[in-house]
Formats: structure tokens, sequence, C-alpha cells
């Protein structure tokens, strides 16, 4: 649902275009897809809106929760695919359609001021306590919690306070998962709002509060400064949260404030990652180490058949001090499931992780050979390790790397950006990465550019490279990084969607199909995501931008599956046919749509929805 809002008019399409569009209209008609609603699971989000005993709901916050649920469902869908796990995503507890999420609106006995106590642990505590009440216990099984407590205050000073992020799961397999987030922006939780970028300083906003807003007072100065910053920011972080009620660690790798991990400081540059032609610069990805645990997620597979809740079991055999090896810190360990092993990531002090790693049989020996290490400091490591039900252990050692000996690299890279079409340039930046012990300069990269484990350029010490694909589809990206010693260290992947250009169904040609689904959804909303939601310009809205680009690369890419689209005619045959379907085409709502989505008028306040 999100919207395009620009200061122009969209364009209006000349008469071939009126007469492509009839044709594909009569095209519709004879080739119309369906599209399928989400079917509540026992493995689901539920969402909670917790109101304390002087408060009310906001007018638009079921609304926006649900639009912000569905967004992050598709998010998720999107991601996954690109990490190349196809495109899995969670389940969320609907209203009797089938489709539309349902919204627990709870109410509390405490006042906003007692539910705040001293801080956001007593938040956390007294908010789960009203849902408690209310009859929905936390940390059931199957169920993954997002909850909202309306709480914030505006102080007079600009601040907020009130607002909550904080995310835990407790429990094996499909155990329960509990996500906060805060009350503040919830009425900014639109589309439109999400392409505002008026400058909030300034700006009075009756729903947040009775003040003007301060830049860097009422919101974190990391967050941005404008509208459309605070709600990317908004929206990352409850993903982010949520990521953490379905158990996913923080990840630190490759991330950078508002280009990054979902699960680091990029979840702040989620718009990035909806809409990349409007913000390239930024990007939220889900990396790929949060990918290959949610791979075994009973939340991301509820239809699978589970037979045994019983953890992995997992040994670390390295311990005290350890000799690096070619600047490398090796953890030994084995695994062994009953059913069958998954995954392991590694973590440093129980927090973030630093490697990650495939695993399959019942039983298996591995080793973790990380560059992320502090000579002479004695520090915990922990290995996670998944079977295929959804289970997990861990385990955790104290070693102290030896001092003396020269470290690898450590790799930080960039892609820009990480949705692609063919023959355009992708910029691939490995200049943040570092050599603890030499100078960065002379540090040589090569680049991986399709996953295989073979790298694919020569050694320089150019920290960039600029180049194209010329095949759809999905591939993980690496850098490999060699000091002067000769010690090298290969980057965690980066994720890429590489397309054709109008290509909707991603079979790599331009035609009938795509066309359809334009015309499916002509002039209506499409969640982020929904990979035939008719959408090629990957703005949320669909119309007249969408079947030019279909149009103008009409027949573009290979040649159309067999039986599929060869014996259709073209728009241009069915033309003259097919021009009294003209009449369908409802300009009016565009219109209407226009009107009614002007944001950004920083001279008045901003009046509730």
């Amino acid at each position: 649902m999100l919207l395009r809002k620009t200061k122009l008019d969209r364009p209006r399409p000349h008469l071939l275009l009126w007469l492509a569009v009839a044709a594909a209209v009569l095209c519709f008609l004879l080739y119309q897809h369906s599209a399928g609603g989400v079917t509540p699971t026992p493995y689901q989000m539920r969402i909670g809106y917790v109101i304390p005993s002087n408060r009310s709901p906001q007018p638009t916050a079921e609304q926006n929760l649900q639009y912000h649920n569905r967004l992050m469902q598709g998010w998720y869908r999107e991601q996954m695919d690109r990490n190349g796990f196809g495109p899995k995503t969670f389940g969320i507890e609907t209203q009797a359609d089938g489709v539309t999420p349902r919204v627990h609106i709870v109410s509390a006995a405490m006042t906003d001021s007692a539910m705040r106590g001293g801080g956001a642990l007593d938040l956390w505590g007294n908010t789960q306590q009203a849902m408690i009440n209310a009859s929905h216990p936390m940390f059931v099984p199957g169920e993954a919690w997002l909850i909202v407590p309306e709480t914030h205050a505006q102080l007079p000073d600009g601040s907020v306070v009130g607002d909550i992020a904080l995310g835990q799961n407790l429990g094996l397999g499909g155990g329960g998962g509990v996500a906060m987030t805060g009350s503040s922006l919830l009425s900014l939780l639109t589309p439109a709002d999400l392409l505002d970028t008026t400058t909030y300083d300034g700006m009075m906003v009756p729903q947040i509060g009775p003040y003007p807003l301060v830049q860097g007072v009422s919101y974190p100065w990391f967050s941005g400064s404008t509208i459309s910053n605070l709600i990317s920011t908004k929206l990352g972080g409850a993903t982010h949260e949520f990521g953490h009620g379905l158990r996913l660690p923080h990840d630190a790798r490759n991330d950078t404030n508002f280009h990054g991990n979902l699960m680091f400081n990029g979840f702040r540059g989620f718009r990035g990652s909806l809409m990349p032609g409007l913000f390239p610069q930024e990007d939220a990805r889900l990396s790929y180490g949060s990918a290959i645990t949610l791979n075994q997620s009973r939340y991301f597979n509820p239809a699978a058949v589970y037979t045994e809740d019983n953890a992995p079991s997992v040994s670390i055999t390295t311990s005290g001090t350890v000799d690096p090896v070619n600047g490398l810190l090796r953890i030994d360990f084995t695994a062994s499931d009953d059913t069958a092993l998954a995954a392991a990531t590694l973590r440093r002090g129980g927090g973030a992780v630093f490697e990650e790693m495939t695993l399959s049989g019942t039983s298996t020996t591995q080793a973790f050979e990380t560059p992320y290490y502090d000579p002479g400091a004695g520090m915990d490591f922990w290995v996670s390790v998944y079977d295929t039900q959804g289970n997990w252990a861990n385990t955790k050692v104290n070693i102290t790397p030896n001092t003396g000996f020269n470290r690898a690299p450590q790799p930080s890279v960039k892609v820009f950006n990480s949705l692609a079409q063919i023959g355009n340039d992708v910029l691939l930046d490995a200049s943040a990465s570092i050599d603890p012990d030499g100078d960065n300069a002379l540090m040589t990269v090569e680049w991986d550019l399709d996953g295989d484990g073979a790298f694919d350029t020569a050694p320089t010490t150019d920290k960039t490279l600029i180049t194209q694909f010329d095949q759809i589809g999905t591939r993980l990206i690496y850098a490999r990084l060699t000091d002067p010693s000769g010690d090298m260290a290969v980057s965690a992947p980066l994720s890429l969607r590489v397309m054709l250009t109008g290509d909707l169904n991603d079979d790599g040609f331009v035609g009938i199909e795509d066309l359809n689904a334009v015309l499916g959804r002509w002039n209506q909303d499409v969640i982020f995501g929904d990979r035939l939601g008719g959408d090629p310009t990957w703005d949320g809205f669909v119309g007249i931008e969408d079947l030019n680009v279909v149009l103008g690369n009409w027949n573009a890419g290979s040649s159309p599956p067999s039986g599929s689209e060869t014996d259709v005619p073209s728009p241009g045959t069915l033309g003259l046919v097919a021009i009294g379907f003209l009449a369908l085409i409802p300009w009016g709502r565009r219109l209407h749509r226009k009107g009614r989505h002007e944001v950004g008028n920083s001279e008045s306040p901003r009046s509730g929805y």
C-alpha cells in the first residue's frame, strides 16, 4: 500500500497507449489471475494494542498496524527469496475474511504513567501483564506477538517518553516470542507519510503531543531529519524487534546507519529496501545469517509436519588459549540431532552473529574460522545449532586468542543497489573493510559474483567495482580481502536480485502474463513483496506508470515458456477491436487519490487521522 508522492500529475497516455490499454483489458478478461489470502496457522504473528485506563485508541491505529504488518510480511518474503531460500514468510492471525490482520485492542487497568514506571523494563513487564490479564498469555508456543502500548507522552522541550523497542523469544521449536514497539508515531504509519520528505523540526503532530517536534530531541539524530526518515526507522525498528521475537540475534557485519542489516543499524534504511528507485543510498536487508536461521523456523514453515521438540546436541572442542591460524581464530565443534541438522551460527559474547554455515546429516564435526577477535582478551563464544524441525541448542566457551600473530582483514561490503535491472550498473564497495594490523589501502579484494565459491575478479587494491548482470534471478555476492602478509578473510554474503524491467513473474519474458498482472490490480494499492502484484515500478501503486513499463518493454527477454504466451496476439493487433473498453479505465479514482494524499505541508499543524 505504498503510494508514489510527487509534485507532478501522473503522465497521461497518448492515443496508441490507450489502444494498448484497451487491448490489454480484453486480454485480462481472457487470462485473468486471482490472488489468494493468508490462511491462519498455528505458527503465526498476533498483534496487540494495549490502552491504559486514561487513554483511548488512536483513530487509525488499527488500520495502520494492519498496513505495517502486511508490509513486514511481504518484506520478509522478498528477503528470504533473495537469500536463496524461496519466498518464505510468517503467517498473520486474520479476521474472518482470512486476509485482514486481526488487532487485539486490550484495555489495561493501569494509567499510562504507571505503565511507564521507571523505564523500558517496567513498561515491558506491565504491558505483558495487561495482555495476560486480558487472557492473552505471553510466550505461548506458536504465537509471536507484536504489541504496541499506547503510553507515549511529549514533554515541553519536544522530547518523547514512553516509547519502547524490545523483543525476546523463549523455548525450542515453535517457542513463543514477544516484540514491542512504541505508539508515538502510530498515527503517521501510513504510505503517504513514509514518502513525506518534509523536515519534522518545528512540526506539530497532535497525536504525538501538544508541542513542536525538535530534531535530535524528539527522536535521536541517527533517525534522520524528515517524516519519511522517522517512519522508515519506525517500520524498520518494529520489524527488527519482531526479528528478536523470532529468535534472531544482532548481526553487525556489512552494516552502517541506514544501509545494512535489519538486525543492526541498517533497519533505519527500511524505505530504501521498499523503494530503491526513490532512496538508492539506503537499504535494509535480511542478512544471510538471519535468513539461514529463519529458513528452519516453524513460523516460516507453518505447513510442515513436526514430529519432535528435541534440541540438537552441540559441543565446542576448542577452549582456553588458542593460536590463530592464517590470521583467523578457529573454533571447532561437534553437533548431532536425532532427525537432521540444518545450520549453525557463531556469536561473540552472546550477542551478534559473526559466522554461519549450513549443516546436514545427523552428526558432524565442523569449524568456524573468524577474523573477528581481540588478541590477548578472553571472551565468550557461542555456537548455536539448528535442526530441520525448528529446534535449536546453544553452548558457549571462553577463548583467549594468543598475541603475536598477524590478524586477517575484517571485511565490510555494500551493494548499490540490491534490486538491479539487467544491464544496469551495480556498485560493489569494500572500502569499509579494515586491516587491524596494517594499512587498509594495501589490502586487495576479489569478488565472487554468483556465490559459487570461485572468485571472478583479479585481486586489486581498488575496493570498489562497477559491474552488470545479464541474467535474471537472485545471487549471493562475496568479497575476499587479503592483507600484505597473505592472510585473507571472506565477507558475509550480500543478496542481490536481478530483474528484467517489466517482467513481473520472473520468467525472463515481458508479455501477456505481466500485462494481466497490471490490469488485474489497476488503480489499486499493493503490498510490497507480492511478486505478481502488478507493480514493476515498486512504488506500491498500480497505475499508468506500471503499464508504461510493461508496454515499453513488450516482448523483451528470452522466448516465453512453451504454450504460455506464444500464440497470444499482441496489444497492437487487438487495439481496434478492444477500443470500447476504454470507458472501463477509472481515471476518476486517480484524481481523487492525488487530492487525498497531498502531504508535507509544514506551514500548518498536521491534523489527526
